[in-house]
């Protein structure tokens, strides 16, 4: 079972849909984990990814929905 801000996937599937080579799937991948924004376990197939602060970036994101939401109320309702 996953918990929120995980998902398990691999560099194969992440390099099609993005359509950059699995090398820099894995530079950019490694970035992230040395900048500590996410970690990694890998497996043979796959890996599972946790996005570290995953509430907190929801938490970040809902209140610029708001913001957003409630500006442009405010701008339809000129």
């Amino acid at each position: 079972m996953l918990n929120p801000g995980q998902l398990i996937t691999g560099r194969k599937v992440i390099s099609d849909k993005l359509r950059v080579t699995e090398s820099k799937v894995q530079r950019v991948l490694k970035c992230y984990e040395s900048e500590r924004q996410i970690e990694q376990q890998t497996g043979n197939k796959n890996r599972l990814i946790t996005i570290k602060n995953w509430n907190m970036s929801n938490v970040v994101n809902n209140r610029l929905n708001v913001k957003c939401t409630t500006s442009e109320q405010q701008m339809n309702n000129r």
